[in-house]
C-alpha cells in the first residue's frame, strides 16, 4: 500500500515539473501573462501556450496546494484575458466555445479556490449551465451567433459533469442540471453495448462522482463489467475526435462572416480515468480494487520516467496526461488520509476488506500463518465419519485456511526465513 506522504511527494513533483516550464504568451506578453503548452518536453525556444496545457498546469499546482504565488498571478492574467476577449477575439471565442475546453477551464479555476477568480468562476459556471441543450446534455460546441452542435455528446456532457463534481464536498449541493445530465448518461451507456472503452470510462467517472446520487443496479453492473472484463493497460490512450463550426469575418469591413469547420481532439489515458472513477465513494467493488492496483503501476511509471507520466518510451510528455495523473494521485491521497470506505454497501464492503491490498508485516503475517496452521492441524485430526454437516464444514474450513496460508501469509514469512537464490 502506498502511503499518503509518498503520494503527496509525487504530486508535488508533478507541480514542480510544470513550474520548470512556464512560457510567456506572445499575444499578451505586454501584460506579462504566462501559461503552458501541449507538451512539457518541447524545445525551450518553441513557445506554445494553449488552454489545455494552461488548465493542466493550474490543476496540478492547485492540487499540490501551491497557493497564490507570483507565477500564479501571471497565469491568472492570461486566463482573465482569454475570458474577457471571448466576445472580441474570434480565436478566443473559437476555443472557449468548445465545451470540453470550457469544462477544463472551469475545473481548473474551481480547484484554485482563489478569491481573485471567484467572479470568473461564477461566469463560467453560468455559461456552462446556460449551454445545456433541451435534451439535458451538452454538445461539442456552442459559438457566438447561435452556432451550436446539433447533437448531444456523451464525452462532452461527462466532462462538464466532472468539472462540477471532482473534489467537490458532499455538503456542497450540485446544480439540478447535473442530475438530469447524469440520467441521460446512464441511458447512453445502457442503451449501447458497442460504446468505446473511453466513452464508458469517462461516463462511469461522471456518474459515480455526483454526490447524493445512487446509480441504478444495471448501471453499476455495466461499470463493474468494464472493471473486470479487461486487463490493466497503462499505455492505452483514448482519442476523441470531434468537429466544430465557427465564424470568422472576411474582408476589411468586418461585415462578411465566413463559416469554417474544423476538427479537434481530446486524448485521455483510459486507465487513469477508470482509476479516478474507482476512487469515487460509490464505485463498485472491482472498480475500486482495479484503481488500487493501477495506482501501484502508475507510481512505478512515474518513478521510471523522472516523475513524469509517459505511456511508453516513445510518447512525449503531454501536459493533459500529467493533469489526469495529478487528479488520480490527489484522489488516492484523499482516500488514504480519510480512510474513506469503498464500496459503501455492507456485503461488498466486507468482501473488499478481505481482498484489498495491505502492506506486509512480518510478525502479523507470521502469527496469522501460525493460526492457519493450527486450524489445519485441528481439522485434519477430526475423524471423518460420513457426510455430516460438521465433517463437511471442517473440510471446507481446512481448505479456506490452506488458501489463506499459501496466498496471503506464507510468502512474506518464507522470504524472510529463507534467502532467495539467483
Amino acid at each position: 500500500m502506498i502511503s499518503a506522504p509518498a503520494l503527496r511527494t509525487l504530486l508535488d513533483g508533478l507541480a514542480r515539473r510544470f513550474e520548470n516550464r512556464p512560457q510567456l504568451d506572445e499575444e499578451f506578453k505586454d501584460l506579462d501573462a504566462w501559461g503552458w503548452g501541449q507538451f512539457l518536453d518541447g524545445q525551450p525556444r518553441h513557445n506554445q501556450v494553449g488552454p489545455y496545457g494552461t488548465c493542466s498546469g493550474i490543476i496540478a499546482r492547485a492540487l499540490a496546494n501551491r497557493g497564490p504565488d507570483k507565477l500564479d498571478k501571471h497565469v491568472n492574467t492570461l486566463v482573465k484575458q482569454w475570458w474577457l476577449g471571448r466576445n472580441e477575439s474570434k480565436s478566443h471565442a473559437k476555443f472557449l466555445g468548445q465545451t470540453i475546453r470550457l469544462a477544463m477551464l472551469h475545473l481548473a479555476i474551481r480547484l484554485k479556490k482563489e478569491d481573485e477568480l471567484a467572479g470568473l468562476q461564477h461566469e463560467i459556471e453560468d455559461t456552462l449551465l446556460c449551454n445545456v441543450r433541451p435534451d439535458q446534455m451538452w454538445g461539442n460546441y456552442l459559438m457566438p451567433g447561435e452556432i451550436e452542435d446539433p447533437s448531444p455528446r456523451l464525452i462532452a456532457t461527462s466532462l462538464v459533469v466532472l468539472s462540477f463534481t471532482l473534489f467537490r464536498s458532499s455538503d456542497d449541493p450540485c446544480p439540478d442540471a447535473l442530475v438530469e445530465a447524469v440520467k441521460k448518461i446512464e441511458d447512453r451507456i445502457l442503451g449501447s453495448r458497442e460504446l468505446p472503452r473511453l466513452h464508458v470510462a469517462i461516463a462511469s467517472a461522471a456518474i459515480l462522482s455526483l454526490p447524493h446520487y445512487d446509480p441504478s443496479s444495471k448501471v453499476r453492473a455495466r461499470i463493474s463489467k468494464l472493471a473486470y472484463a479487461t486487463q490493466i493497460s497503462m499505455p492505452e490512450l483514448g482519442v476523441y475526435f470531434y468537429d466544430y463550426e465557427y465564424v470568422e469575418s472576411e474582408g476589411t469591413d468586418g461585415h462578411h462572416d465566413q463559416h469554417h469547420f474544423k476538427t479537434d481532439y481530446f486524448i485521455v489515458p483510459i486507465e487513469l480515468v477508470l482509476g479516478i472513477a474507482g476512487y469515487q465513494p460509490k464505485a463498485p467493488l472491482y472498480l475500486r480494487f482495479r484503481a488500487e492496483n493501477t495506482l501501484k503501476l502508475l507510481v512505478q511509471n512515474l518513478q521510471g520516467f523522472d516523475g513524469y507520466y509517459r505511456p511508453d518510451n516513445e510518447q512525449r510528455i503531454s501536459s493533459v496526461n500529467q493533469c489526469w495523473v495529478a487528479m488520480y494521485l490527489a484522489l488516492a491521497e484523499q482516500t488514504v488520509v480519510s480512510t474513506l470506505p469503498a464500496p459503501n454497501r455492507l456485503v461488498p464492503r466486507i468482501w473488499y476488506e478481505c481482498i484489498k491490498q495491505r502492506p506486509d508485516h512480518f510478525w502479523i503475517d507470521s502469527g496469522m500463518l501460525g493460526l492457519c496452521g493450527l486450524g489445519l492441524i485441528a481439522a485434519s485430526l477430526l475423524p471423518f465419519s460420513g457426510l455430516t454437516f460438521a465433517n463437511v464444514a471442517s473440510k471446507i474450513c481446512a481448505a479456506v485456511l490452506a488458501f489463506l496460508a499459501g496466498r496471503f501469509y506464507a510468502p512474506i514469512f518464507l522470504k524472510r526465513i529463507f534467502m532467495e537464490r539467483e
